[in-house]
């Protein structure tokens, strides 16, 4: 079977076309684990996405702690990257927020890939 490297999507990271479809991943996962979309506009790049979901995600931590846990599960963010951001110097929030990103974009690339052919 032939697996797709992290490496292969990373070149996608900063083109708005893939930041508006992970944004759309996103949205889409939120609902599924029954909270609101976020309605903003959507940032040129990867890592500007994850500056504004970080506050988003911050709040759902603090006063909805259940929920972060069924998104995180459906998000399917390695639990390796977890853990080694929320052990790092860095804010938590904003790296957990830019693996989220990198995984919905990761899963974006995979789908286009394997249903386009």
């Amino acid at each position: 079977m032939n697996f797709i490297q992290l490496g292969e999507v990373a070149h996608f990271l900063e083109k708005p076309s893939w930041v508006k479809k992970t944004m759309e991943q996103i949205n889409k996962d939120l609902t599924m684990v029954g909270m609101p979309s976020i309605d903003e506009s959507v940032p040129k790049s990867a890592s500007l996405l994850a500056i504004l979901l970080a506050p988003y995600f911050d709040n759902i931590i603090k006063y909805k702690p259940n929920k972060w846990a069924e998104f995180l599960y459906r998000v399917d963010v390695p639990e390796v990257w977890l853990h080694e951001a929320m052990h790092s110097e860095n804010d938590e929030v904003p790296a957990v927020a830019f693996l989220i990103v990198k995984r919905e974009m990761f899963k974006v690339y995979a789908r286009e890939k394997y249903t386009s052919k």
